[in-house]
């Protein structure tokens, strides 16, 4: 099920809860205070102190905390996590293959890159975990969304509506990932066909292959001398 909610959450987004709101607020009766949620004041409002102001951000936090894991913004944000950690590893090794380029490594120094290599990574992930906190996704909700559109949103996710959603929607994307999958090489047959033909024609007309002559081996007196 992340699959699912992770891999949708754009989706989700480009659906937009804005949408959704507006779907609950049509259902709504004319001159229900539900209709009237376009126009609500922002969502975190004026306190009576400080300490009540820190509360009442704080509730509001949780529940859009609790809104990004329902709506899989969390999952999204953890595979963009794993893909850059990914991508750092990547470049780790090959920086370590490219150091080690002219060495005859043994085993224990060997060992010691690996360990230096998974030192490394864990302190990317570490570092990546605690910035990417979605505090800029709850920015932009706490700015677009009133308390009470943020409920609706909650009572949404929260439902079995959702879930069955959620299933459904995880059939129909294999679906609709077998429409360029499964025809994939039937359709790039004949595209890949023409193609190699093509090259085959320009190496064949170019006359510039590279002629690879032998470290070891010297010109006879008969050849010409080299350009």
């Amino acid at each position: 099920m992340m699959r699912s909610g992770a891999c949708r959450w754009a989706s989700l987004l480009c659906f937009s809860p804005l949408l959704l709101v507006n779907c609950l607020s049509a259902a709504a009766a004319p001159g229900d205070a539900t209709v009237e949620s376009a126009t609500a004041q922002p969502l975190v409002r004026p306190a009576s102190d400080g300490a009540s102001g820190a509360a009442l951000t704080a509730a509001l936090d949780a529940k859009l905390r609790e809104l990004m894991r329902a709506s899989g913004a969390v999952d999204h944000l953890q595979q963009q996590i794993d893909a850059a950690v990914t991508r750092a590893e990547g470049n780790a090794e090959r920086m370590a293959r490219e150091s080690a380029a002219r060495l005859q490594p043994d085993a224990a120094f060997r060992e010691r890159v690996q360990q230096a290599l998974d030192t490394y990574v864990s302190r990317v992930r570490a570092q990546l975990s605690e910035a990417a906190r979605g505090d800029s996704w709850i920015a932009v909700y706490r700015k677009a969304f009133s308390e009470e559109e943020i409920d609706q949103l909650l009572a949404f996710y929260r439902s079995p509506l959702h879930v069955r959603e959620l299933a459904v929607a995880e059939d129909a994307t294999v679906h609709l990932d077998g429409e360029v999958s499964v025809p994939f090489a039937a359709l790039t047959a004949q595209p890949t066909r023409e193609y190699l033909a093509t090259l085959r024609s320009l190496i064949r007309d170019c006359h510039c292959q590279r002629t690879v002559t032998p470290a070891n081996s010297t010109p006879s007196s008969s050849s010409p001398p080299a350009p």
